[in-house]
């Protein structure tokens, strides 16, 4: 195992004597062999396990025991597709707010600069300018004589004024 595994295992359940048989061998057998473990097994015998050792063990009351029971019942029971979903969008969340934020800086300044690249043409001196006349060309041309010389709102008035005569 690698010293993060076993210095993980010692800081749990090693220290307090929680580790299964097979565990406890093999975090014993690395902490012979590896000096930078066995003086992190020192030290938090030291700092962890030391200052405690004459406290008297304090006594849970059985209905807090009891309460805890039902309360990881009931999630157990209300645990539906609904509440899976919600768990596993947590999680994502959960996720992404453990990406570094260096990591998340660098990643909005690239999605700035590609849409800036992507925008660019957009932006070129005039473009804009030209697009807002031709627009205003187009709208200018609406009400601008047709080939009979009327308009468009004075035909239809026409054409209705001569549908009564």
């Amino acid at each position: 195992m690698r010293c993060e595994r076993i210095q993980d295992l010692i800081l749990s359940d090693y220290i307090d004597g929680q580790v299964d048989e097979s565990n406890r061998r093999l975090v014993a057998e690395h902490i012979e062999g590896c000096s930078a473990c066995r003086e992190f097994e020192a030290a938090v015998r030291a700092k962890a396990v030391e200052p405690f050792k004459d406290a008297r063990k304090a006594e849970v009351p059985v209905y807090l025991w009891e309460g805890i029971r039902r309360k990881i019942a009931a999630e157990g029971r209300t645990t539906g597709v609904l509440t899976g979903v919600a768990m596993t969008l947590r999680r994502g969340l959960e996720g992404l707010l453990r990406i570094p934020k260096p990591a998340v800086a660098f990643a909005f300044v690239a999605v700035l600069i590609i849409a800036i690249v992507i925008a660019q043409p957009y932006f070129e001196k005039g473009a804009i300018d030209n697009y807002i006349n031709d627009q205003v060309d187009f709208m200018a041309n609406l009400d601008s004589d047709d080939a009979n010389g009327y308009t468009a709102l004075d035909v239809n008035v026409n054409t209705g004024v001569e549908n009564l005569l």
